[in-house]
């Protein structure tokens, strides 16, 4: 099976509506990319981890997720993208039976001072502002 169709087999079971099956390609993609290997390849080396009963803090795909995560972190994305992503992938491993480990959390504090974030005073739109738009 490929990852394409592993990926949609899961969409179509789970009902996913195209918005949200959008945004899980573009995390699944993303992940893909970051971790150099397919998904396929990444699910059989997490079953493997399982079957070896590895220990959790050694686990290949504790590592890679919460590498992925701080990756994500560190591209300024929001709380909101940022779970929105790990989710998605988190549902795909779900889906083929894999034990998902405990993950670092996703803190809002880590939030409150990414500066593309913020919105400064100088950000507001005034009345002047909208007056000049509309003439």
């Amino acid at each position: 099976m490929k990852d394409i169709e592993y990926f949609n087999q899961v969409a179509e079971s789970k009902e996913w509506s195209d918005k949200t099956k959008m945004s899980y390609k573009t995390a699944y993609k993303q992940y893909v990319e970051f971790c150099g290997k397919s998904f396929i390849e990444l699910h059989d080396e997490a079953y493997q981890d399982e079957e070896e009963k590895t220990p959790h803090y050694r686990l290949q795909l504790r590592t890679r997720l919460n590498s992925w995560i701080n990756h994500l972190k560190n591209k300024e994305l929001s709380k909101n993208t940022l779970t929105t992503k790990k989710n998605g992938i988190i549902l795909l491993y779900k889906y083929a039976g894999i034990h998902i480990p405990e993950l670092d959390k996703i803190s809002g504090k880590s939030f409150n001072n990414n500066p593309s974030q913020q919105l400064q005073y100088e950000d507001i739109i005034t009345r002047e502002d909208l007056n000049l738009q509309w003439k």
